[in-house]
């Protein structure tokens, strides 16, 4: 929350209080207009105006206007103290970003420029100081050189930090263009995910190393196959069938043309990623990849002009015929993950809940659809070093009750190594047949040896509904809710 969304949020508490009293005293019309003046202007956000009107208060000597003068009379005194704590936390974070920046941390020095900002009245004044500007323009410079070096990860987060700087500016141009550039450099990210864990492992490592932070868990090489799941049981009539579905049944107008050349501009993407040498080992070979490149720009430089002639179904099926053709002759890469990048690329066209259900993820997809799954009942993410992380235990599930944590790091799953999972591998081996039993290796701060927690897989029901106030659990781990406001 900024400065300005901080002030407002006090105002409307004051705002809570004031149609409390008032409506207690004997009002005159004036009072009454003035009441009903400030909640239109609170209403609008017109703020300058409801300033305005709170410091004409209407004279009266009734308990209630008295006890609500010296509500709004603290409420300033907390304001201003805000202000002013506000007002030194920027200038801390202005001067960390100063020191930062001399010290060559280009990094910290982009977290400072933002924490700063996220601490200003107005973003455009912070954006436009000369000292901030340089960090910002030393941070663009940065990201190339880092991604000319293969350090994706850290031009990542600084792509972040540059997104997130422009948000909510007069720039938006700006904060468009860096979005899209973060774009790519996550679906790259992605790539070295799904084909290149080990590099991508020792690049958490380097960036930890830059952050200051503890490093990751050693690589675990049993992660190396689990590409193979992902593409396992597709096939091109699979691809085919779900793009001529988004043709036909997409809420917005959609071409054969634009999906095409998304399918085509992932394959370009995937081939212009050279550490997934590490699972596919042709890509190093300068002669088998240039044909495989060469054969996707003639698609993209053709298939244009095979739309003109040839309705968009029958192009997207000789399209994918020729490519795997290709692929075949030169690079060999697994059919399915040609055929997965294609339809992804694909579908990435459309809004992002749009999306291919692939084999590997209809049984999780059918879990979402009906609001409940079976497992311990966790919330996990992916912590900045590229480890599976608690977010929080759902209360009421097994995981609540069997004393998992935020912030908990799960190491192994029955005596499995996590390091270098995806939060799908991690869901896939945590969850299983109710009844069945999942012991957690988890590391947690402050102890110094892991934690193995052995819980029983149940239903875990998801509530989409909440009531006004939670009461208690039942034996099953059901909220009890009250559902009244205001029970009167």
């Amino acid at each position: 929350m900024n400065f300005k969304q901080l002030s407002r949020s006090l105002v409307l508490t004051i705002f809570a209080s004031l149609f409390v009293v008032l409506p207690a005293l004997a009002q005159t019309e004036s009072t009454s207009q003035w009441s009903s003046r400030v909640w239109e202007a609170a209403s609008s956000g017109n703020w300058d105006a409801v300033n305005s009107l709170l410091l004409a208060v209407p004279e009266g000597d009734e308990s209630s206007l008295i006890a609500f003068r010296s509500q709004l009379s603290e409420y300033r005194e907390h304001r201003n103290a805000e202000i002013e704590d506000t007002i030194l936390e920027r200038d801390k974070a202005l001067l960390e970003m100063n020191t930062q920046m001399l010290e060559g941390n280009i990094l910290k020095a982009m977290q400072s420029a933002v924490k700063s900002q996220t601490l200003s009245n107005n973003f455009d004044d912070i954006m436009l100081r000369e000292d901030v500007q340089q960090v910002l323009a030393r941070t663009q410079e940065e990201i190339e050189i880092q991604l000319e070096e293969g350090n994706i990860l850290t031009s990542q987060m600084m792509l972040f930090y540059l997104r997130t700087f422009y948000e909510d500016t007069s720039r938006r141009d700006l904060h468009d263009l860096w979005s899209d550039k973060l774009e790519n450099v996550n679906l790259q990210v992605s790539l070295l995910r799904q084909y290149a864990p080990k590099h991508l492992h020792t690049l958490f490592v380097e960036r930890a190393v830059i952050l200051g932070d503890d490093e990751p868990e050693p690589f675990n090489e049993q992660s190396s196959d689990n590409w193979i799941e992902r593409v396992d049981g597709i096939d091109k009539n699979m691809v085919v069938r779900s793009l001529d579905l988004a043709i036909g049944e997409h809420m917005d107008s959609v071409s054969w043309s634009k999906l095409i050349k998304g399918g085509l501009e992932a394959l370009r993407t995937l081939e212009s990623v050279p550490a997934i040498s590490e699972t596919f080992k042709n890509i190093n070979n300068k002669e088998l990849n240039a044909s495989w490149n060469s054969a996707i720009k003639e698609e993209l430089a053709t298939y244009t002009e095979y739309l003109k002639h040839v309705p968009g179904k029958r192009v997207l099926i000789q399209t994918l015929a020729r490519l795997l053709d290709a692929n075949e002759n030169s690079t060999k890469l697994p059919e399915g993950v040609i055929l997965r990048e294609f339809g992804d690329g694909a579908m990435g066209q459309l809004d992002k809940y749009s999306g291919i259900i692939w084999p590997d993820e209809y049984r999780r997809f059918e879990q979402q659809t009906k609001g409940r799954f079976v497992g311990v009942g966790v919330v996990i993410k992916e912590n900045s070093k590229g480890e599976i992380m608690v977010a929080n235990p759902i209360e009421g599930a097994p995981a609540y009750y069997g004393g998992v944590q935020p912030e908990d790091v799960i190491v192994a799953v029955n005596g499995k190594s996590a390091n270098g999972w995806t939060l799908n591998d991690a869901v896939d081996r945590i969850t299983g047949p109710k009844g069945t039993a999942v012991t957690l290796t988890l590391r947690r701060e402050g102890l110094d040896k892991t934690v193995d927690l052995t819980l029983t897989r149940d239903t875990i029901r998801l509530h989409s509904v909440k009531g006004w106030w939670k009461k208690g659990l039942r034996e099953d781990g059901e909220p009890i809710w009250d559902w009244f406001v205001d029970d009167e």
